[in-house]
């Protein structure tokens, strides 16, 4: 009977340690979809265990016949004066026999550490034993908090908001939502960076117009495409929607000067904290300093995460719905305003997507093109989702690598690709259409380094060897390549040293994710060969962003500075020099 008793304890014991620990793993760093029947499985199981250790431990009554022959006993043996102390005597051990009976029945008072770090109740610390069931209810709750509140309570049906898409020399495009107010008008002009009460508006002469009312309808989800053309270099312009009045500059016609931010993956509430808004991205709130700093912004995928902690639809709506809550908030904290451009992940459909997840990638694509692709620059191929863009004299290409590739357990050669042979063919025509710019920025959502290793290596570059291989060798043709990724929540900055020596071709990758995510404490990045050199790697930290400026000075020669934030504060920075051409 001690046997199991001591089994029932170390089994209640063990599942609350174990729920303790999956569901902190679950909240602080990996809110993995498969965790949730985990921390449920756990709980049940330690519940149960709880009341039933609980409820057998309860200290036992005396039993009727004991009871009374005790009550008799101490009736009927009256003392008197000569016999008064050996009576007394004899009842107080018939009183005490009673008690040691009951006692040996009774559980050993457990200490009370054991009760609150293993959760194991004890009916002689009620407090403690209240304590730590309570804390694992509170798990519980906060982990359905985490899961379901964002899609049952703010599904965020009206939002309206407006956000700065690409802008070039003479064009600027936006995307703009709105659910209840009609017609959607659309007001610009050209002002003096220094005019005050821009938007302190009596009438609206000398403002161009756009009117949008017949244009929006649920086939969009209220969202339509607005470009601004014709527009002057270098001249800064005001506008107004009804969900934003902002204003945006366009680009320089020459070489210069340009900054801009990459970084990829946002999940709101993410680590977990009880107190936060359910849809509060804290990474934009710490970068936010950075706005007024650059010209855009790089958003390299990963922009809702669909399947975390839990895909909640496979239609586009549920897709949809992930979007207006992420461009709810980015719009509280001004990032609405940045120009932002955009490639795709995994997490826009579902984690490590390939083509055997195929029955997600319309719906989740469709609602991707609604909100995040519209704003881009125009594809380079009609019912694409890769694009290219110049900003002063240095070229952009932002590869799509997750429509085309092949499975991820193919076997790597020929015949396994990552971009398909159009994107692939394509690729190498721009680089060598552009072979003379200084920089050639490419934009890969998953990293091309093969250093990054761990369980799910093969869903990035490290899987497709074969193509990477034919890639870097354009790469060392051209020189001055610089591939900038996200994806692994970690920053890492490689070279891929040329083979023939020259450190004018050798091409270079930047790294930076979360901008608003976990991190883990588990180091996954290693170097292998001297292929991928790494000379940066920095792991920690919630929010990492990269900020890179470009300038071309007067002599022609032209830099590049990397400069790394990891929670609003600037770690690391990195200066390169184009030979290309000089």
């Amino acid at each position: 009977m001690l046997f199991a008793k001591s089994v029932l304890v170390a089994l209640c014991a063990g599942s609350s340690t174990g729920l303790r620990l999956v569901t902190y793993v679950f909240l602080r760093w990996i809110p993995s979809s498969g965790l949730p029947n985990w921390i449920y499985s756990l709980f049940v199981a330690y519940v149960t265990l709880f009341f039933y250790i609980f409820g057998s431990e309860r200290p036992a009554e005396p039993k009727a016949d004991e009871r009374a022959t005790l009550s008799a006993n101490s009736s009927t043996k009256q003392p008197t004066a000569t016999n008064g102390t050996s009576e007394k005597t004899e009842i107080d051990q018939q009183q005490s026999a009673v008690s040691t009976q009951v006692s040996t029945e009774a559980p050993a008072s457990r200490p009370l550490w054991s009760v609150l770090l293993f959760g194991v109740p004890s009916h002689s610390r009620p407090a403690a034993t209240l304590l730590t069931i309570a804390i694992n209810v509170s798990l519980l709750a906060f982990s359905l908090d985490l899961i379901y509140t964002p899609h049952h309570a703010f599904p965020i049906h009206n939002v309206a908001f407006t956000r700065v898409g690409y802008v070039s020399d003479t064009s600027a495009r936006f995307v703009v939502r709105e659910a209840l107010r009609f017609p959607v008008m659309v007001r610009y002009r050209e002002i003096d960076q220094s005019e005050p009460e821009v938007f302190n508006i009596t009438n609206w002469a000398g403002w161009l117009e756009k009117n949008f009312a017949s244009s929006l309808d649920e086939s969009t989800d209220y969202t339509v495409q607005v470009d601004i053309t014709d527009l002057k270099p270098a001249t800064t312009y005001a506008f107004s929607t009804p969900s934003l009045n902002s204003t945006f500059t366009t680009a320089p016609s020459k070489p210069g000067k340009f900054s801009f931010l990459s970084s990829s993956c946002i999940k709101a509430r993410i680590p977990y904290n009880p107190f936060d808004h359910p849809l509060t991205i804290h990474g934009f709130r710490i970068n936010r300093p950075l706005i007024p700093e650059v010209d855009f912004f790089l958003f390299l995928g990963d922009f809702i995460y669909a399947d975390v902690p839990r895909l909640m639809g496979e239609d586009e709506e549920s897709y949809r719905e992930h979007y207006r809550q992420v461009y709810a908030d980015l719009q509280v904290s001004g990032f609405n305003r940045l120009p932002m451009i955009h490639v795709f992940d995994d997490h826009e459909i579902i984690n490590d997507y390939d083509p055997r997840s195929s029955r997600l990638y319309g719906p989740a694509t469709s609602a991707w093109k609604t909100y995040q692709g519209t704003g881009n620059p125009a594809p380079i191929r009609p019912n694409t989702t890769y694009y290219a863009f110049e900003r002063q004299g240095i070229p952009f290409f932002l590869m799509d690598t997750r429509s085309y590739r092949s499975l991820m357990t193919s076997a790597d050669g020929p015949d396994k690709t990552l971009l398909g042979r159009q994107q692939l063919a394509d690729l190498r025509l721009w680089l060598e259409e552009h072979k003379d710019a200084p920089f050639k920025i490419i934009v890969s959502s998953i990293p091309f380094t093969k250093n990054w290793r761990g369980i799910d290596m093969y869903d990035t570059w490290s899987g497709y060897q074969h193509e990477r291989a034919i890639i870097l060798k354009w790469f060392w043709s051209v020189g001055g390549v610089v591939v900038l990724s996200g994806d692994r929540h970690e920053a890492a900055a490689i070279k891929f040293p040329s083979p023939d020596g020259v450190s004018g071709n050798d091409a270079y990758e930047f790294s930076a994710s979360p901008l608003s995510q976990f991190f883990l404490p588990i180091r996954t990045h290693k170097q292998k060969d001297n292929e991928d050199v790494t000379f940066m790697y920095m792991p920690d930290g919630n929010s990492k962003v990269g900020k890179i400026d470009i300038e071309t000075k007067e002599d022609g020669s032209t830099f590049l500075n990397y400069e790394l934030f990891i929670d609003g504060t600037p770690r690391w920075n990195y200066t390169l020099q184009s030979s290309v051409g000089a």
